[in-house]
């Protein structure tokens, strides 16, 4: 595998870009572009990839649903 050394304007960029991102030289010319699926989704602090995991597994089964009357009538309002 090839590292890249990016300088701290480089590397803020590419956090703070959209996907696709394409990388192109000087004179312009497309190097490579980088998908969303290339790179492991960035979790906020205190989230372990195993809790993150499981709120994806509950997202794909979510189960029963209630309407707005049903939860307000079970919290007795």
């Amino acid at each position: 595998m090839t590292h890249i050394t990016l300088n701290a304007d480089q590397a803020r960029l590419i956090e703070s870009a959209t996907f696709p991102i394409v990388f192109v030289d000087e004179s312009g010319r497309a190097l490579v572009e980088a998908t969303q699926s290339a790179v492991e989704p960035r979790l906020p602090p205190g989230i372990t990839r195993e809790y993150w995991a499981e709120v994806q597994r509950r997202m794909s089964q979510p189960g029963e649903y209630s309407t707005l009357k049903e939860m307000k009538e079970r919290l007795g309002w």
